[in-house]
């Protein structure tokens, strides 16, 4: 099926059958020009006062051609000049269109006709269908001639949306008149006598009687005297026992006086303030090779190099690894910061933000879903800007270009390995901000922090501690210009660093189409082993490619191929790179859990209650269960399940949860949990040892 304006008004009012909708569809998603064509459609038949075409001969305004065209009757040589005179004109173009959509809603509704008016029309003819009396049938021949006496005066025009009720009109009889008359008049006497009778009056028997001026005196009533052995004394009446109060009880203290100038605390910053839903222009990607996406109705699409504007009201990610800047309109930076386990061990991967208009007295407005940004400006004056995480609004101020801010948001699932952890249980969040040079302001609910300096830290707990600080790092830790919280933390592996950025380099160079991220990401989960006789540089990047697969495929919550790199028997650094991104996918999506415990069941046949482990090793030991001897010979027992992602799940839980140090010690951080039994029993021996020895160091 071609693409005309025809079938393009067809695909538009819905009209076309399934597989050719379906295919004017994908040919209208290939062809920017189709696109604009049903943008301008969409305007010119909703702008108002626009002039009609001119009727005369040669300006083609043909109502015969505009009903030969719609009917697919308009010779073939016509067409084009018809078409083209359409997109020439935007006269012509609405014509076209408000016909198309005019035939379509009265050849797919039934036409509903009001009896009045039908009777009343038919009035106009002679014939049986002409007697008042007669009833309207299933089918209405349609003929007659205008007969001769002058028409009738009509209605009121709103006459024929009475839908079947009679109307007063100056049409009907006298008779007619004066039976509504009666009518109306029997109605609302009845509803009078209705209610004069539901009226409530009074009683005479239930008034009081009047007391008289003058006093009877009364008689004494004469005295009635007993029968021989009746007893006269009146029935004893039994009395409740007494209600014995402890002398030790005292009667409780009533509540101290609430003081009238007590005030609940003001909000600095209204929590129940929504961000705009508008999908403006707010600013652009200033580092156009690296890979951000953004979330397009339900897909998601690189911003590319040729088109860098960033849009509100959409997701945004950089992915792990890649650091970018966005410069919005008012002056405000934000740089998204995307880490990789290999680069910074700490649990944070992509970062993502949505962009809203500002609100007056804001230079820009944005919802930090997870990750970390910087916060800097162009603007010598400085920015105001808001962040929102979990409900938490936070103002904050730059004062001039030369300041420099931290913000970072982490989500942790519930820890609870030994007992399930109740569903309805959000996960933890946690929001950190610090000054790395120049100073801030920060208002937040219920607190203001008008002179943050360099090196102060605040924080915030959805669960616990709640806010916190300012504080500043402590005499023997780094600045925070120099900590883990800095654009490039310390002791990163130089080589390591060098080959991760070459790899990403190479994956942004590789995007053929915007929406070609999932295939790039499968050819980099794809990649082989790295072979013996390769450079190290080379064996670093190809050990490195299938990590930034599995954790891009996690940030952008694609849950299948995350759960591959988990099963994964021959790479070891694809599993461990698999939990870190099911950590995260799981603490922001409400729905991953339930997922991961399905695919788990259809990928490697697990039954429920391996299923059930897996998800508690996910949200991995509390507190008490880190030193508890029974959760520590759980996690031990687990690694000699016959389940690989068991398996995988408990030695990370061990070696980065319970003892990090384990993670510098060969003989306990160098187990493959994909080894065969034999090959497995060493490690779990030791590991058992250990332990053993990590409980007396407890006790």
């Amino acid at each position: 099926m071609r693409l005309t304006l025809r079938t393009l008004l067809a695909y538009l009012d819905d009209t076309l059958p399934g597989e050719e909708a379906k295919l004017i569809g994908q040919k209208v998603a290939e062809s920017p020009a189709a696109q604009d064509l049903i943008e301008t459609i969409k305007k010119v038949t909703r702008r108002r006062r626009l002039s009609t075409p001119p009727s005369d001969k040669g300006s083609g305004s043909d109502a015969n051609a505009v009903a030969e065209y719609l009917s697919d009757a308009l010779p073939s040589e016509k067409i084009e000049d018809f078409e083209k005179r359409c997109l020439e004109s935007d006269v012509h173009l609405a014509e076209v269109a408000a016909c198309h959509q005019i035939l379509t809603l009265l050849l797919s509704e039934p036409v509903r006709v009001p009896p009045t008016a039908r009777q009343r029309m038919y009035r106009l003819v002679t014939g049986p269908e002409s007697l008042p009396n007669k009833k309207p049938g299933s089918t209405v021949p349609v003929g007659g001639i205008l007969p001769d006496e002058p028409l009738p005066r009509a209605d009121d025009s709103d006459a024929a949306y009475l839908l079947g009720m009679k109307a007063f009109g100056q049409t009907e009889s006298s008779g007619q008149r004066i039976a509504q008359l009666l009518v109306l008049g029997g109605l609302v006497v009845g509803l009078g006598l209705t209610a004069f009778a539901a009226w409530p009056r009074s009683n005479p028997s239930d008034l009081p009687p009047k007391r008289s001026n003058v006093e009877v005196a009364a008689k004494p009533a004469d005295e009635v005297k007993p029968k021989p052995g009746e007893n006269r004394e009146p029935p004893a009446v039994p009395m409740p026992p007494p209600i014995e109060i402890p002398m030790d009880e005292q009667p409780a203290a009533p509540p101290p006086p609430v003081p009238m100038d007590a005030k609940p605390p003001m909000d600095l910053v209204p929590a129940a303030q929504p961000p705009k839903p508008d999908a403006l222009p707010v600013g652009v990607l200033d580092t156009p090779d690296k890979v951000v996406l953004a979330e397009r109705g339900g897909k998601w699409v690189r911003i590319m190099p040729a088109m860098p504007s960033v849009m509100s009201a959409e997701r945004l990610v950089a992915l792990p690894g890649f650091k970018a800047s966005l410069k919005l309109e008012a002056g405000p930076v934000v740089e998204l910061w995307g880490n990789l386990p290999d680069q910074v061990p700490i649990p944070i991967l992509e970062s993502s933000v949505t962009l809203h208009p500002p609100y007056d007295g804001f230079d820009a407005d944005l919802t930090l879903h997870t990750g970390r940004i910087f916060l800097t400006t162009k603007k010598p004056t400085g920015s105001t800007i808001r962040v929102r995480c979990d409900q938490e609004v936070w103002d904050v101020t730059l004062p001039d270009d030369k300041a420099d801010v931290v913000v970072e948001v982490t989500h942790r699932l519930v820890p609870g390995m030994m007992v399930d952890v109740d569903p309805s249980e959000k996960p933890l969040a946690a929001i950190r901000l610090a000054v790395i040079k120049g100073g801030a302001k920060l208002k937040v609910r219920y607190k203001n922090l008008p002179d943050l300096a360099a090196n102060d830290m605040v924080f915030w707990s959805s669960k616990g501690v709640g806010f916190q600080g300012p504080t500043k790092p402590g005499p023997n830790q780094p600045p925070v210009s120099a900590s883990v919280l800095s654009r490039t933390p310390p002791g990163a592996n130089e080589v390591l660093a060098k080959a991760i950025q070459q790899t990403l380099t190479e994956f942004a160079e590789g995007f053929r189409e915007p929406d070609s991220c999932r295939v790039r990401l499968a050819e980099m989960l794809a990649e082989r082993e790295p072979g013996l006789n390769e450079t190290i540089a080379e064996q670093s990047k190809r050990a490195i490619r299938p990590t930034i697969a599995v954790l891009g495929n996690a940030a952008i919550g694609d849950l299948p191929p995350t759960v591959d790199g988990l099963v994964d028997e021959t790479r070891p650094r694809v599993r461990d790179a698999a939990v870190y991104g099911l950590l995260t996918l799981a603490a922001s999506s409400p729905t991953a859990l339930d997922q991961l415990a399905k695919l788990l069941n259809d990928k490697t046949r697990l039954s429920a209650d391996q299923a059930q482990s897996a998800v508690r090793l996910l949200h991995g030991p509390t507190e008490a269960e880190r030193t508890d001897p029974k959760a520590l010979d759980q996690l031990v027992e687990y690694l000699n399940s016959p389940v690989l992602s068991i398996r995988q799940l408990a030695f990370w839980q061990l070696v980065n949860e319970v003892d990090p140090e384990s993670r510098g010690v060969k003989s306990l951080s160098g187990f493959d949990v994909a080894a065969p039994p034999l090959a497995r029993d060493g490690f779990v021996a030791v590991w058992k040892r250990h332990v053993e020895d990590l409980k007396k160091k407890e006790k």
